[in-house]
């Protein structure tokens, strides 16, 4: 059985769905020039010498899997399938919310907070 947790090839990629904090990431590469479907392979005991490790729509998830790796694994974007891209544009369109993009405002500096001051027994001095 596929399922059983005890009959795991550990050569075989994680199953997983699609996640929507990811919709934005997905979104953009169906939005890109060429939505396409990121695959991540490792060398492996596999008679091409390499094993599938991940295949996802999202390029971040792909990026930050073979980043800071010891480099023998291999990224490759693979053109997006019509069906695929159907199905993933159906999901954006279910789950993906525009939010506001917003800038953070630095604090206003206050100029007295860093003007000299007198030494603190000459505050301390009551008149």
């Amino acid at each position: 059985m596929a399922n059983d947790p005890g009959n795991v090839d550990p050569n075989a990629a994680e199953e997983r769905g699609l996640t929507a904090p990811d919709v934005q990431n997905y979104k953009d590469n169906l939005e890109g020039p060429q939505p396409a479907i990121y695959v991540v392979l490792r060398k492996g005991a596999t008679p091409l010498g390499w094993s599938l490790l991940l295949a996802t729509a999202d390029p971040a998830e792909a990026q930050a899997q073979v980043h800071g790796k010891c480099g023998d694994d291999l990224l490759e974007a693979v053109a997006m399938a019509p069906e695929v891209r159907h199905w993933l544009t159906s999901f954006v369109a279910r789950h993906h919310v525009e939010r506001k993009q917003w800038k953070r405002r630095r604090d206003r500096v206050d100029p007295e907070a860093m003007a000299p001051r007198p030494p603190s027994s000459a505050r301390d001095i009551k008149t």
